[in-house]
């Protein structure tokens, strides 16, 4: 069983309509198949398994030589699935290591020649489709190092994006000799979406545009599962929608074409973060005293608003919405926040409630009195009435400031 939180997710989307997307397959269970390393050749062999929708970067070599392992399903988070790539030695050349990861997309490499291959490259294109705003990544994971290089990083790489990016002559093939490598027109390369130098590959002739991205390194080790949530990084004055997202699990460094052997990374419970809770929230124009996202109630000390537009707020969210409401016959003022798929904690809506003394104007509750008052040691006597009536600007009963 994965964590709670997914079976609410799953019984919420059914139950309201949440139509946002997930990543599919994003427990790793639904079923593991043959993988077919793609390459600029047009390989059709199978070589290992990998989980539906989703790539583990296992390499076909030369030939049919060279084939290296670079992942595996394992024991997941409270379940019986999880993926653990490696970087991996060549089962032919030990001396050269394949790097392991796992994408959405389509891993692909190249190198000329064996034992000291040259113009090694690679990495991954293309993604799914995809048009939501996510705000976060949230995954669990473990991680360890081999010995020869200690202080790699593992990466996650994410990016969402619109139109198309293609650049032609890339090589995509692993081979001996030069004339023996297929260049091929590239559609989506992650280098291209991610505007990074390409040390293969020509002129790139066809660019979209890039919404979000998230570069995060992940340093140490994690013997034990951790969780992790990384927020999206959204483009400065891109207003594109989103069409297509790819994500990139990496044993390393994903960038490098020197991985350290042995460095291990294992992924489980993907999800997309789509937050429903506030940032920030004012009454006239002042911050509410001791706000937090994750506190959802506030005594204000002030009279209860006669409009809405005296509370103001800035919702967390991306794609997430906010609206007011006054009850004043219970002196409060709630902000809902609702997002279009689920939040860290499984839910889709989050409500923030006002406390206020009572309706300006209007004097709350009060109990009658006959006979005498006394103030600051001064008493009036009222034998036949009127009546003193005592009333607090809280609503407390048999109290005055």
């Amino acid at each position: 069983m994965k964590k709670n939180y997914t079976l609410i997710v799953a019984a919420m989307s059914v139950a309201l309509g949440i139509s946002a997307q997930q990543f599919p397959n994003a427990g790793f269970e639904e079923g593991w198949v043959d993988c077919v390393p793609w390459t600029s050749g047009g390989n059709k062999t199978k070589y290992e398994l990998t989980p539906n929708n989703w790539t583990i970067a296992h390499v076909i070599g030369v030939m049919n030589m060279g084939k290296t392992k670079v992942g595996e399903n394992v024991a997941g988070y409270n379940s019986s699935s999880a993926i653990l790539v490696k970087n991996a030695p060549n089962s032919v050349v030990a001396s050269q290591t394949v790097p392991g990861y796992f994408t959405l997309g389509t891993p692909w490499n190249t190198a000329q020649g064996t034992s000291n291959p040259t113009n090694k490259d690679g990495g991954t294109f293309g993604g799914i489709d995809f048009t939501y705003k996510p705000d976060a990544v949230s995954f669990w994971y473990k991680r360890t190092h081999g010995t020869a290089n200690v202080e790699e990083k593992a990466q996650v790489i994410a990016y969402i994006w619109s139109g198309t990016y293609v650049q032609k002559d890339v090589p995509g093939n692993i081979a001996i000799s030069s004339s023996s490598i297929k260049k091929v027109e590239m559609t989506d390369r992650d280098r291209n979406i991610l505007d990074m130098a390409t040390e293969q590959g020509g002129e790139v002739t066809q660019k979209g545009t890039l919404v979000a991205k998230i570069n995060y390194d992940i340093t140490g080790d994690a013997a034990d599962w951790t969780e992790l949530t990384i927020p999206f990084e959204y483009m400065a004055g891109v207003n594109a929608s989103p069409e297509k997202i790819n994500v990139i699990f990496s044993a390393g460094d994903y960038f490098s074409t020197t991985p350290g052997v042995d460095n291990t990374l294992t992924v489980d419970s993907v999800q997309l973060v789509y937050y429903s809770r506030l940032s920030a929230l004012k009454f006239k124009d002042v911050a509410v005293d001791g706000f937090n996202e994750n506190k959802y109630e506030y005594n204000i000390d002030a009279w209860m608003p006669e409009s809405a537009d005296d509370i103001a707020y800035t919702v967390k969210g991306q794609s997430a919405t906010a609206s007011v409401a006054l009850d004043k016959a219970n002196r409060t003022a709630t902000v809902t926040v609702v997002n279009v798929d689920s939040d860290i904690d499984g839910k889709n809506t989050h409500t923030y409630t006002l406390k206020f003394y009572g309706e300006a104007g209007v004097l709350p509750a009060s109990t009658s009195y006959s006979g005498s008052i006394t103030i600051n040691g001064m008493t009036v006597e009222y034998p036949d009435g009127p009546f003193v009536h005592i009333y607090n600007g809280k609503g407390q009963e048999n109290a005055a400031e």
